[in-house]
């Protein structure tokens, strides 16, 4: 009875040493294909990486462009109203000279100086508020491009350490 029972013992010994060696592969399998599928996502995250970095550098060009023509629209609207009112100075100085007994050409000549330098004035103000306001939005453009981009690239190095880590858990043949 001792017999049998010491075999019975060592038999169940092998059986469990058996399926804890089955059991330890299968896990070891598992971790590998894990770690495998791990390894796939991070290559498919760089990719997308790319994909939203070429969108990037497209949006930044159209956002850039889109600033630039907003500021040339502004420039004629500003050229077209300085345009009027520099007709306007021809026509009341015309108005003025016909009405001679009003105005004298000395005072006629004075009254058109100073409306010339209005304009001018009114143009100068104008293209420097477009100026800033360009400058502004080209700053804007810049800060929302260097932040994508920083992201962008704390996301290509998240995934490649996580690549880099699930190719190890590949290799190793223990865990």
């Amino acid at each position: 009875p001792v017999a049998a029972a010491a075999t019975v013992t060592a038999a169940a010994a092998v059986g469990s040493a058996i399926i804890g060696g089955i059991s330890a592969l299968t896990g070891s399998k598992r971790r590998k294909d894990k770690a495998k599928f791990e390894e796939q996502a991070s290559q498919e995250g760089l990719r997308q990486l790319e994909g939203a970095e070429a969108q990037l550098d497209t949006a930044y060009g159209s956002k850039t462009l889109l600033a630039q023509q907003d500021y040339g629209m502004g420039v004629e609207e500003l050229s077209a109203e300085t345009g009027m009112a520099q007709e306007d100075i021809q026509q009341q100085t015309q108005k003025a000279l016909q009405q001679s007994g009003m105005a004298t050409q000395g005072t006629v000549q004075q009254k058109k100086s100073n409306m010339w330098k209005r304009v001018q004035g009114a143009f100068g103000r104008g293209k420097k508020g477009l100026l800033a306001d360009l400058g502004k939005k080209m700053g804007d453009i810049e800060g929302w491009y260097e932040g994508e981009k920083a992201r962008i690239t704390n996301e290509r190095a998240k995934f490649k350490r996580q690549g880099d880590l699930a190719r190890e858990q590949q290799k190793s043949w223990w865990e």
